[in-house]
């Protein structure tokens, strides 16, 4: 087995795990299932970034970047001092199935895992 095939398949592991956790998250209503789903997501992130040894290309940022981190906690501020209630600012930022921070790096880990794939798939392609 070579380290393209394991970076593949750790790449396959993080929608799959993301997909997992959201499955047993809705279904329980209470959102304490499914962790033991999204922190494997997150491991086979780090293990993936490390693998692929992408880490100094993950810490560029890019104005676009800058632009939704700006956005976001313009966002953030607004919604907070418009509720006053700090329950619901956690519930609408980080919450596991309707929170934007959340849903934003939940997507982040996919998209790179998905990235991963093309790339390896583009490359599997070209040396046929």
């Amino acid at each position: 087995m070579t380290i393209n095939t394991i970076r593949l398949i750790v790449a396959y592991l993080i929608p799959l795990f993301s997909c997992l956790y959201l499955h047993s998250n809705i279904k329980s209503l209470d959102g304490s299932e499914g962790t033991v789903w999204l922190l494997l997501s997150l491991m086979s992130f780090v293990f993936l970034v490390l693998l692929h040894r992408a880490l100094p290309r993950l810490g560029r940022l890019s104005s676009v970047d800058i632009s939704l981190c700006t956005f976001l906690i313009y966002f953030m501020f607004n919604y907070y001092f418009d509720v006053m209630d700090w329950a619901s600012f956690r519930q609408v930022t980080i919450g596991s199935t309707g929170g934007i921070v959340f849903g934003l790096v939940l997507g982040a880990f996919n998209s790179y895992g998905l990235s991963v794939v093309y790339h390896q798939s583009i490359s599997r392609a070209s040396n046929l």
